[in-house]
């Protein structure tokens, strides 16, 4: 299974694909979020292997509440 996957941040940024290979993980995506992700190129053909993903956190996560 392939995810399409960009950049949000970056304007310039370009689609490029992702091999998923846990069908659990699959199901748990949801379309047009936004995630971190680490990934990693398998070989010269750029087929990137998904390694671990997550939700970004929020901006105010590390900060104290006075």
């Amino acid at each position: 299974m392939e995810l399409e996957a960009k950049n949000p941040y970056d304007k310039n940024a370009k689609i490029f694909k992702i091999q998923i290979n846990d069908g659990n993980l699959w199901n748990l995506i949801k379309v047009d979020q936004i995630y971190f992700a680490t990934y990693e190129y398998e070989d010269i053909t750029n087929k990137v292997k998904l390694v671990s993903i997550k939700y970004p956190s929020e901006p105010n996560d590390n900060k104290s509440e006075k």
